[in-house]
């Protein structure tokens, strides 16, 4: 367990830096004491999945990436692989319901 809680805390250290996050600035970020961001990258402590989430969304990245080492598959990606595959009239239909369940969610 200790060799994962090192490999999480290493990715979470580099993403921080990466970003150019402090220490400070990433733990009030995610709602946790520096002192106990400094133990998790230093892979001295373990940490709850919500502590993990937080980070993860503190970091714009997925917790499969802090976890792992590996990113999500892009969606974005597959989403446009889905899309250049329809015809002109249902990407017209998908493009407007795209459209609006954005705005829906603006609101």
């Amino acid at each position: 367990m200790d060799n994962i809680n090192k490999e999480i805390g290493k990715r979470i250290w580099e993403l921080r830096n990466k970003n150019g996050y402090t220490r400070e600035f990433l733990s009030e970020k995610a709602n946790i004491s520096a002192r106990f961001l400094y133990e998790i990258e230093t892979g001295k402590k373990g940490m709850s999945v919500q502590v993990l989430m937080r980070l993860a969304s503190s970091l714009n990245t997925d917790c499969n990436t802090l976890i792992s080492g590996e990113a999500e598959t892009d969606k974005y990606a597959y989403i446009e692989g889905l899309l250049s595959g329809l015809s002109e009239e249902n990407f017209r239909r998908a493009e407007w319901i795209i459209y609006h369940f954005c705005k829906a969610c603006e609101s």
